[in-house]
């Protein structure tokens, strides 16, 4: 018997003008309920079923989402659902798109969707392709001296963790040595770190005015008579006194030299302010045992008081372990900071070096914690141009994500927005950074929404067992068509079984029948279906609940996006032009 209309669908089903079911998030949404994942029915209670809007818990969300899905099946549109919603939800959310795509389309979205729910100026750029457009920040900012060291020991690959350990004992003791030298500096002269902060303060608001006046302007662009610049120390002389001002002076003289990137030797960067170029001074013995040296005599004349007691505690600790580091053999040293130094060097130069070392602040941070705004960063690493510096870029990202949720924990106190991670191509940038939050994040205010194309590229990159332990935090799985036989197994075995009867009747000359039961258990989705979903449809396993799922509808990008790059086509035609106009002057 044929089901009506209304007995197949809920009620609360949205029907267009000519009759088909509406699917968009804009009819659907209900942003205090949960996320609209699309219209479907229950495979697990597919008795009587009805199509129904399916709406996630923002509670549920809590324990991260993997989607898989292999190209052109509607993962990407779906990556957009959840990120709409997220936005309309007012969260922070952070999307990370590895390689961007043509016209830009993750970009346009953000953009729409940042003016469509009225939060434009939470929006933020990252890329190291893009620096002029990116925002500049200090990773290491406000990080403690055991955190930067952890951090630089886990961007460094190798099998040996010999190498990792000497990394991390290298940046712990000329962190330690830096922080000592700033404290007992502090006592003479307040104004180094007091300057310093004013003006990467400064230059965080007028550098985005400064790059729109760059781009009017072009090559005829002057800081001095186009942008806006700030004088902090002229309005610090204000109403102080003659020794006052002798001591601004002082401060303002080697800001400038740690401005000129001057190398140790002349002046020790600031402990509050110092960034992966600062730390990738200490990489040789002789810069070491200058800072060293420096240390020694600054705390032979350190007072033997109950005033500087912590400050005799944190230089004695800063000489033992400089000295460690300082008095190995030099031959050695260097064999074995070969990896440290290739590291670092990929962190601070060229592209990259600018997105990470070229702020001394981190306002990537400031818009993640802030009581008053929220945040939605797009992060594009491009890891096909810049490779191994792409990857310890995005390790950074991570470990910076990684150390908020730390000190939520810690303090207790939850951030005022959750954060929502997206990561296209999730395959490719996991780290156990990532595994670790998925692990630990949850309950502590951070979401992962992870979309791939493979269990096998999550499997590539983690391991086994790193895999397994990240599909355990997944509470929520979508799944659209795949391929690949081994995946869809593992796949429809993660989804489970369920119970079906069969009946089986006989019958005697006698007119008696007997009838017999029996259940078995079957494949809810066999590698069979999964193999053969058809686009923008996909299987959803949320806790225990299985649904089979139409995508919602997104429509194309409204923006399309131009970058301020030259296209390969317009160098293919130069080209060209160039080759012409030879062939003329020689014939």
């Amino acid at each position: 018997m044929k089901k009506s209309k209304e007995s197949l669908y809920d009620p609360k089903i949205k029907f267009k003008p000519n009759g088909k079911v509406d699917n968009t998030v804009s009819a659907n949404m209900n942003i205090e309920e949960g996320i609209f994942c699309g219209v479907g029915y229950s495979l697990t209670q597919a008795k009587n079923a009805q199509i129904i809007p399916i709406i996630q818990s923002w509670s549920g969300l809590n324990s991260h989402k993997l989607t898989l899905g292999t190209t052109r099946q509607g993962k990407s549109r779906m990556m957009v659902a959840d990120i709409e919603q997220q936005i309309a939800h007012d969260d922070n959310v952070l999307v990370e798109e590895p390689k961007g795509s043509t016209k830009q389309e993750m970009i346009g979205y953000l953009i729409e969707l940042a003016i469509k729910y009225k939060r434009t100026s939470d929006l933020l750029y990252v890329s190291p392709y893009f620096k002029d457009m990116s925002e500049w920040f200090n990773p290491i900012y406000r990080y403690k001296n055991e955190q930067i060291g952890s951090m630089v020991a886990d961007i460094i690959k190798t099998k040996d963790e010999f190498y990792a350990n000497i990394a991390k004992a290298i940046v712990t003791s000329a962190t330690l040595g830096l922080e000592f030298l700033e404290k007992f500096e502090h006592h003479q002269n307040p104004y180094d770190v007091l300057i310093m902060e004013k003006i990467e303060y400064a230059k965080a608001y007028t550098r985005p005015t400064n790059r729109i006046n760059k781009y009017i302007w072009g090559d005829l662009f002057k800081e001095e008579e186009h942008g806006i610049e700030l004088d902090i120390v002229s309005s610090l002389k204000n109403g102080k006194d003659n020794a006052e001002i002798k001591l601004i002076n002082e401060a303002w003289a080697r800001t400038k030299l740690r401005y000129a990137n001057e190398d140790i030797f002349t002046v020790t960067p600031l402990r509050t302010f110092i960034t992966l170029r600062d730390l990738a001074q200490f990489e040789t013995i002789a810069a070491l045992s200058a800072l060293y040296q420096k240390v020694e005599e600054a705390y032979a004349t350190v007072k033997e008081n109950d005033e500087y007691a912590y400050l005799r505690k944190l230089g004695a600790e800063a000489k033992n372990e400089l000295n460690k580091i300082s008095s190995r053999d030099s031959g050695f040293f260097s064999k074995v900071t070969t990896t440290y130094s290739t590291v670092m060097s990929d962190l601070i130069t060229g592209d990259v070096g600018t997105v990470l070392n070229d702020s001394k602040i981190n306002r990537l941070a400031d818009y993640l914690t802030s009581e008053d705004r929220g945040a939605i960063i797009i992060v594009q690493p491009f890891p096909m141009i810049y490779k191994t510096a792409s990857e310890a870029l995005g390790k950074i990202l991570f470990y910076m994500i990684n150390s908020l949720a730390g000190y939520v924990g810690a303090s207790g106190a939850a951030l005022k927005r959750r954060l929502y991670v997206n990561i296209d191509e999730a395959g490719s940038v996991l780290t156990d950074i990532v595994r670790e939050l998925a692990n630990k994040g949850g309950g502590l205010g951070f979401s992962l929404f992870l979309y791939t194309q493979s269990i096998a590229d999550i499997e590539d990159t983690l391991g086994d067992v790193g895999a397994r332990i990240l599909m355990d935090n997944m509470n929520t799985k979508a799944i659209f068509k795949g391929n690949d036989p081994a995946s869809l197994k593992v796949i429809s075995e993660m989804l489970g079984t369920r119970k079906k009867a069969s009946s089986t009747g006989t019958s005697s000359d006698m007119r008696n029948t007997r009838v017999t039961v029996a259940t078995k258990d079957e494949d809810i989705a066999g590698a069979s279906i999964l193999s053969q979903l058809d686009a923008r449809k996909y299987i959803l396993k949320h806790g225990s609940e299985i649904y089979l799922v139409s995508a919602p509808h997104v429509e194309d990008a409204m923006f399309h996006i131009m970058m301020p790059t030259t296209s390969l086509g317009e160098i293919s035609k130069t080209a060209d032009d160039k080759i012409n106009q030879i062939a003329k002057e020689m014939a």
